[in-house]
């Protein structure tokens, strides 16, 4: 069925894009008719959806983000540069390692 493969591949997502997290921290999957922000929060990559004006200037998609979590609900305190640079490169070597893994296929 179509929604179970979207469900399996939103969770994996949800996965790799937070595993080995902290718990305040947050990224951002992707902006719903550009209104609506959609984060990804802590280990667990549980699914946030504010107001895409509550961020700062400057997120795109995969930005890292520190959250305030006392608040309700939570606020967007800042960008994690760091963070973002090491999860991007991280990626960036994981699709290099898929792209050469995929070569001499039947297709290639």
């Amino acid at each position: 069925m179509p929604g179970d493969a979207e469900e399996a591949d939103a969770d994996e997502r949800r996965h790799d894009a937070t595993s080995g997290i902290p718990a305040d921290r947050a990224v951002l999957d992707r902006v719903v008719d550009d209104r609506t922000a959609v984060l990804l929060v802590g280990p667990g990559g549980d699914e946030l959806r504010l107001p895409r004006e509550l961020l700062p200037e400057g997120v795109d998609d995969g930005t890292w983000l520190v959250l305030d979590l006392r608040s309700r609900p939570p606020t967007v305190l800042r960008i994690d540069p760091d963070l973002t640079e090491i999860r991007t490169d991280a990626i960036g070597r994981r699709m290099r390692r898929l792209r050469h893994e995929r070569r001499g296929g039947r297709f290639d």
